[in-house]
């Protein structure tokens, strides 16, 4: 999901803030660590104890009951093509996305790091003969919905267009939430149903969250919806709770989001799905468009994934997620041929100490 300018809501509320913390590294970054320390009561590794940039964090309170892993597959991989120039490429020689043999792949990966479900992206219920990304990624969506029903994993909607209106693609996400294989959360339990910044922009009417929570009300007792990329401080008080998520620039700065995550922890009718970066890299050429960004200044970088992870957990959030294989942002957390499955291998010792922390 390429993009060369900030949504609306970013220009809004997030200007004072976007350039805060632009390639910002925690202390000590390329630093050894030191021999490890066991971890007490309120404290969690962040990377296991041994490694290199692994980091002991002291949380500021009990973490949530019931927590999470997650992340967002991105639909539309195609063996052999690139979706844009200068993209990672998988481990999985073959990677396609409406593929079984990958989705198990995929899944076999999750389940080993922890995570509980992924989020599918997807483009909505085509509208027209032609329409490549709606075509495509609903067909990878109801190929990894029956593969996770094989595979006992849950699986749920990143709504990230609405050809067609808001209704006629809500209607397709009631028949895929009928699987047992749907993810459900919150109370009572519902579907979830993370909805995207485009897709909000468009309800919205580029006015604000207030203004597509307001078309959005009439289906809150049905889906438990997760909102991508809004600000927090404009959420009205939810009876029914609401998710909040932040992807891309400028809500990935530390500083503006760990402003977001202070509010979401004050407020106990909204729940923090964090979503987590090592990189995020949209420089690609496609169509000519060379107006990107890379962040951090100097790539990807573990001590920076430390660092996003650090500030992640000492949020308390629900759930700790990743953009799973977004390789044309260079941002994938799955093992890669080019940076390899170093950020695999933290990903998989944090969710594993975030899940076990406190357990007796």
């Amino acid at each position: 999901m390429t993009r060369h300018s900030y949504s609306w809501w970013a220009i809004v509320f997030g200007a004072a803030l976007a350039g805060a913390g632009r390639g910002q590294e925690p202390a000590g970054a390329g630093v050894a660590a030191p021999p490890p320390a066991a971890a007490g009561e309120n404290t969690l590794w962040i990377g296991p104890p041994e490694g290199e940039h692994s980091k002991l964090v002291q949380l500021p309170g009990a973490l949530a009951e019931p927590r999470l892993g997650w992340c967002v597959a991105y639909l539309w991989h195609r063996a052999g093509k690139d979706w844009e120039p200068g993209g990672l490429h998988a481990e999985l020689e073959k990677y396609d996305s409406n593929d079984p043999e990958t989705q198990r792949w995929n899944i076999q990966l999750w389940k080993e790091c922890g995570m509980d479900f992924a989020a599918g992206c997807w483009f909505g219920v085509p509208q027209r003969r032609g329409a490549v990304l709606p075509t495509r990624t609903t067909e990878a969506f109801e190929s990894y919905l029956r593969t996770c029903e094989q595979e006992k994993f849950r699986w749920c909607a990143w709504m990230a267009d609405i050809p067609g209106g808001l209704e006629p693609n809500l209607e397709q996400v009631r028949k895929w939430a009928k699987s047992p294989a749907y993810f459900r959360w919150g109370k009572p339990e519902r579907p979830v149903l993370f909805i995207y910044e485009r897709t909000l922009d468009k309800l919205g009417r580029r006015e604000n969250a207030r203004a597509a929570l307001d078309k959005l009300r009439p289906y809150k007792d049905e889906f438990f919806l997760v909102l991508v990329g809004v600000p927090a401080a404009g959420i009205p008080k939810q009876e029914r709770g609401l998710g909040l998520s932040w992807y891309g620039l400028p809500w990935m700065e530390p500083k503006y989001l760990a402003e977001q995550y202070r509010i979401v922890a004050e407020r106990p009718d909204l729940d923090l799905f964090a979503l987590l970066f090592h990189s995020f890299d949209n420089r690609a050429t496609r169509a000519g468009q060379n107006a990107g960004t890379l962040w951090p200044e100097g790539g990807p970088s573990l001590p920076f994934a430390v660092g996003q992870l650090e500030l992640a957990v000492t949020s308390l959030p629900n759930a700790l997620g990743v953009p799973w294989d977004e390789l044309g942002e260079r941002s994938a957390w799955c093992p890669t041929r080019e940076l390899g499955r170093q950020y695999y291998d933290l990903l998989k010792a944090t969710l594993q100490n975030f899940k076990a922390a406190g357990s007796k």
